[in-house]
């Protein structure tokens, strides 16, 4: 302000012809006004242009003069006495004369006149100096004022306890929109029910219809002249046919009033009313979860929102509250620095007009001058207790309690599975949850013709198929569940194996009704957003190890051991019937045996491996063992004098034996961790939770008896002999162990015999051991590795019928089969049942 104040009065042209101010002491002082120039700033920008200005005098002052007075000007309190009064009076009166000659144009004079008119000049800006400072520090009081005001007067929101955020018109009760939604998924039912029934009837109706009018066609039919053999006269004709038809007039009517009556009733049964109306509670029960999931997704954001930004609010108003009284405590120092310089200046400009120049001069160099006036009373009145308290709702602290976040799986439970409801994929605006889930359907199979081959190019389709499930589920989300309904996994490995590539499913697989598979496969559905439908297909998938014996001329002897893979928990295998498809089939019918080979299969009747030639040689299953479910093997490592804590236990499974109590724990697959028995002395075993039982948790046993534990083996890939098994001599690498040699005499899991096979060797092959031991191994590799495929599901759909046998077309319905199937009507019997089942 003062720099602005002497420029506009008082601007001259200096030699080089450039704007100045008259007095540049008034314009080095001014940066006091906002604070911006600290006093030691600004003497030195003084020092400066004290040096500049004494360039212009014809009898400039001597180097140890200036010096002197500049080092007394810019002492922070007290400045030294200078060494002569000379120097100062000189300078001054150079100044005076400089300043003169400037405002006149003319060239300096000798620098001897008063001084007096240029002290007037100096006092004048001092006083307007002395006011700004004044007026700054008003100014930043004005500003801690104005943030207190904005921290205390309700710049936050103001909340109770009890205070809750939902949208508009919401009274934060969701049981309204839950029974709304929940009636409407229950009324789908009947609306489909009447829907179905209505087609059903209606359907019905017409069968009837068609029914009536054949048999109304067939009464009133008459052979034509020219059908009849001999030929007729006309008047027998005629004759016949009248005693034909009035034979026939009773039937007639009936058949006639029938169809009408038939007829009659279709049109009654128009069923698109009821069509509209299946779909429209269809599309109404979306919309009202849209709103259930709409309202919770407003009610987590307002609330997530409103409880950050209160927090935050009071955080922040404070913060700068603080900031802005720091930042004026600072000027306030910087001002009070100022208003001391400009009063030893005064002080000095005194003593130039004091009789006694040298004693005004000692005395300002003792004087210390009072900045009493320049300060904040609100900056010295801060402090922690003008921290204002404020309400946070209860909410904020807790959560929301009365719903879960519609984009966790939780509110998928809590909301619609464990209501019984099933419902689609969440729309509302805060779910991120994947618009299609894939759910896989362990030991399950579709047939070829139902996989679907896209037209269009995917990422990473080979030959039809995907090398990853990455690809092939991104593909199926392209393809829409309208054309692909899921993936085919023949090894269940998601093609990590490297050997068969996932294949999309067509539209028309049904889901509900998949073959249960013996090779290990599986079937991956994709679902529309989160669903709360659930399987009945099978849980496990165990593998077991099958012993079979043959019987050659009345004489029974061990055969051979096999591996099958992906069976329940309680299959039971058998020898039953005999096959022509498949490769020992093939090989059985070239030596002569039409029958085919022989098939073992479990319960379901599938075949999962191959017997002998279908000849006077028999087999049967001399016994079988479970070795592995769900990943871990029917195998158990002891803990001696160890305990697991009650707290991790399983609650309610109790036994009184070993084989009971590891049963249970192989059947609970990954929610049983192994089993525990209390004395160690083979009675009173329990079983521990896996999901609470961690790495270290088993402890040691500091009860008499001790207890002890054993735990529960995982399935663990085997280790590949690329030279062979007979290699090994260890047994425990021998048992996790397969043989890497690609022949199929070679290939399999190793056997593990501490007395040697007739190789000599103490590990071999299964297949090996099978072919020329004659004898079985308890002792086999029970790491993870590939089974031996089973020969492929028999089907009508692939079978070619015999020499001399016909296909016919939908005809097993009478013996419940509805596949096509082969009859061979010479036999007098069925060939062939669609579903795989043979029949005499």
């Amino acid at each position: 302000l003062a720099q602005s104040q002497i420029r506009s009065s008082d601007v001259n042209e200096d030699a080089a012809g450039s704007q100045m101010p008259a007095f540049g002491m008034a314009v080095l002082f001014c940066g006091g006004v906002q604070g911006a120039k600290t006093y030691r700033s600004a003497f030195s920008s003084l020092e400066a242009h004290l040096k500049g200005k004494l360039k212009h005098l014809e009898t400039p002052l001597s180097s140890a003069a200036q010096e002197n007075i500049l080092s007394l000007l810019t002492q922070p309190d007290k400045a030294p006495k200078a060494d002569g009064i000379d120097s100062m009076e000189a300078m001054v009166m150079a100044l005076a004369q400089q300043a003169k000659a400037e405002k006149t144009g003319q060239e300096p004079a000798a620098a001897t006149g008063d001084v007096t008119e240029f002290i007037t000049q100096i006092r004048e800006v001092l006083k307007v100096m002395e006011q700004n400072i004044l007026d700054a520090a008003k100014a930043g009081d004005d500003a801690i004022k104005a943030a207190l005001a904005n921290y205390t007067t309700g710049a936050c929101p103001v909340y109770q306890t009890d205070t809750k955020f939902g949208p508009a018109g919401f009274d934060g009760d969701f049981t309204k929109l839950r029974n709304t939604h929940k009636t409407c998924r229950e009324g789908i039912s009947d609306a489909k029910q009447a829907h179905e029934q209505c087609e059903s009837i209606r359907d019905s109706l017409l069968s009837q219809e068609q029914s009536a009018l054949d048999a109304f066609n067939e009464i009133n039919h008459f052979m034509s002249p020219d059908e009849c053999k001999p030929s007729v006269e006309p008047e027998q004709y005629y004759t016949v046919m009248k005693e034909h038809f009035h034979a026939k007039q009773l039937a007639f009517w009936e058949s006639y009033y029938r169809l009408g009556n038939i007829s009659a009733n279709i049109t009654q049964w128009v069923c698109s009313t009821k069509t509209v109306e299946y779909y429209n509670k269809i599309a109404q029960c979306k919309t009202d979860q849209l709103s259930l999931e709409q309202t919770a997704c407003d009610v987590y954001e307002r609330t997530n929102e409103s409880c950050s930004f209160l927090g935050t609010c009071h955080t922040n108003n404070w913060n700068f509250y603080k900031d802005v009284v720091d930042g004026v405590k600072a000027n306030i120092g910087d001002l009070k620095y100022e208003w001391r310089a400009i009063k030893r200046i005064e002080c000095l400009l005194d003593a130039f007009t004091a009789a006694d120049i040298d004693a005004a001069l000692d005395l300002c160099i003792q004087k210390t001058h009072s900045d009493i006036e320049v300060y904040s009373s609100a900056a010295n009145e801060f402090s922690q207790d003008q921290m204002v308290s404020y309400v946070t709702p209860a909410v904020c602290s807790t959560g929301i309690v009365e719903i879960k976040d519609p984009n966790s799986f939780d509110f998928v439970v809590t909301e619609f599975t464990n209501q019984g409801i099933e419902a689609g994929a969440c729309y509302a605006s805060c779910c991120t949850r994947p618009f299609y889930t894939f759910v896989t359907h362990h030991s399950t199979y579709v047939s070829s013709y139902q996989k679907l081959y896209p037209e269009k190019p995917h990422v990473g389709m080979v030959e039809g198929g995907f090398e990853s499930m990455a690809q092939a589920e991104a593909a199926c989300q392209m393809e829409t569940a309208v054309m692909c309904t899921g993936i085919y996994d023949s090894g269940c490995d998601g093609a990590l194996g490297g050997e068969d590539l996932l294949y999309l499913l067509n539209g028309d697989v049904d889901m509900s009704n998949l073959r249960t598979s013996s090779r290990g496969s599986c079937v991956i559905e994709m679902k529309l957003g989160s669903t709360t439908e659930t399987t009945t297909l099978a849980e496990f998938d165990c593998t077991y190890e099958v012993n079979m014996t043959k019987s050659v001329s009345g004489v029974t002897s061990f055969w051979k051991t096999e591996t099958v893979s992906g069976y329940g928990f309680s299959e039971l295998f058998r020898f039953s019937g005999c096959t022509t498809d498949g490769e020992g089939a093939d090989e059985c019918v070239a030596q002569g045996v039409d029958a085919g080979v022989r098939i073992l299969s479990g319960r379901d009747g599938i075949p999962a491996r191959e017997g002998s030639c279908c000849n006077d040689v028999t087999n049967s299953v001399s016994g079988q063992k479970r070795i592995s479910c769900n990943g871990y093997l029917n195998e158990y490592t002891k803990h001696e004098a160890t305990y697991i804590a009650q707290s991790q236990l399983l609650p309610g499974e109790s036994f009184t034996n070993y084989d009971e109590a590891t049963k249970q724990c192989l059947k609970l697959t990954h929610d049983c961790w192994g089993v525990v028995d209390d004395s160690c002395d083979g009675t009173g075993f329990a079983l521990a939770d896996m999901k609470k039982v961690k790495e270290g948790d088993v402890l040691k046993s500091t009860s008499i008896p001790a207890t002890c534990t054993w735990e529960k083996k995982p399935v663990v890939p085997c280790t590949v002999q690329v030279v062979g098994c007979y290699t090994l001599t260890d047994r425990s690498a021998c048992l996790s162990s397969t043989d890497g040699r690609t022949e199929t005499r070679w290939s399999g899991p190793c056997a593990w015999n501490a007395g040697g096979w007739s190789s000599a060797n103490k590990c071999e092959p299964l297949n090996w051991v099978n072919a020329n031991e004659g004898v079985g191994s308890n002792e086999v590799a029970r790491c993870q590795t590939e089974a031996p495929a089973p020969p492929p599901p028999v089907t009508c759909a692939d079978h070619v019928c015999p020499s001399g046998v016909t296909l016919k077309i939908g005809a097993a319905a009478i013996l419940g089969y509805t596949d096509d199937v082969c009859c061979d009507a010479a036999a007098g019997g069925w060939y062939l049942g669609g579903d795989g089942a043979s029949c005499d």
